[in-house]
């Protein structure tokens, strides 16, 4: 039987007493006719959140996650405390994320009061589940920077991966200063450094080495030439980012010290042309390239990738 909740204060601790129920935080008392009303009135709420609630999870899996948010929405209205709502809300929001509208805030925001209200038993579950649901999330709000930096290369991509990042990793942070658990970084990061690989490689390949081989029939200019040198620069620094974050001794990061190398080899040997009429057609020069300083910083990087590559293969043979 649902417990009473007294109209004045909210509390549950009604008793009867000499034919009356009474509330024993703020000491209102109750007729039994009023006991049964409360005892009905909270009947239908209680409906009213289940069949809300049942609304919001199927809306949820059929991929409608704003009105799966709504309706989580009029359950926290009806019942402030409803840690079940709570946790839906927050995947809601989470999976609502937009490049101009990240949401991982709120979502963190909700799961936290949903482990807040949570009842004992269950909040080690809500734990579990809300760590991989932001694990998810965070690689999710990268792959969506990817997939722009994929299509337009350009600088600006390059800050919004930094910017998404330390968006993540704050909202990382607070989860778990609130919650009390620890998120191991490589848990976090590995997934989202193999994404960055993904779409630095994806650029590459879709966009800018296309745009640079196909100019001028083959003969890129020497605009097409500078393009191609700062989108490489582009694609080796997201590459740098994805190392910091995640640097560990296997093939994941090896694939990224060897497209590295890659990018920077290409770099080096880039360059553009120009041509001169003679009477038996176009002869074609090769023009701008990288200056011999230029060349040197790439190739002492490469000799750091390397002796990384070399440490990350002796580590896995011994494993």
């Amino acid at each position: 039987m649902k417990a009473l909740v007294c109209e004045m204060c909210g509390s549950n601790d009604i008793v009867k007493k000499d034919g009356l129920f009474v509330c024993q935080f703020c000491g209102v008392k109750y007729l039994p006719e009023e006991a049964k009303k409360l005892m009905a009135d909270e009947m239908n709420i209680s409906d009213k959140i289940s069949n809300y609630y049942a609304l919001a999870q199927n809306a949820y899996d059929a991929g409608n996650k704003q009105e799966a948010e709504a309706y989580c929405n009029k359950i926290i209205e009806i019942d402030p405390a409803c840690y079940k709502a709570w946790f839906l809300k927050g995947s809601a929001a989470g999976w609502q994320s937009t490049l101009q509208r990240p949401r991982l805030s709120e979502c963190v925001a909700a799961y936290n009061k949903a482990i807040d209200y949570a009842p004992e038993g269950i909040r080690e579950e809500l734990l579990i589940r809300a760590e991989s649901e932001i694990t998810d999330l965070a690689t999710a709000a990268v792959i969506l920077r990817g997939k722009q930096f994929a299509k337009w290369p350009v600088e600006d991509e390059v800050n919004g991966f930094i910017s998404d990042i330390s968006y993540v990793l704050n909202n990382v942070t607070l989860f778990m200063t609130h919650s009390g658990i620890t998120i191991t970084l490589p848990k976090l990061t590995a997934p989202i450094a193999k994404a960055i690989n993904a779409y630095a490689v994806k650029a590459f390949e879709d966009v800018i080495s296309p745009s640079y081989k196909e100019n001028n029939g083959g003969h890129p200019d020497n605009y097409a030439w500078k393009k191609y040198v700062d989108r490489l620069g582009y694609c080796i620094d997201i590459l740098e980012v994805a190392n910091e974050l995640c640097d560990e001794n296997d093939a994941d990061a090896l694939l990224r010290y060897e497209n590295l190398i890659y990018f920077r080899t290409e770099a080096i040997n880039s360059h553009s042309w120009y041509y001169t009429a003679t009477q038996h057609g176009l002869w074609w020069h090769k023009d701008q390239s990288l200056s011999g300083a230029a060349k040197q910083l790439h190739l002492n990087k490469i000799h750091e990738y390397e002796e990384r590559i070399k440490c990350i293969r002796a580590t896995v043979a011994q494993h």
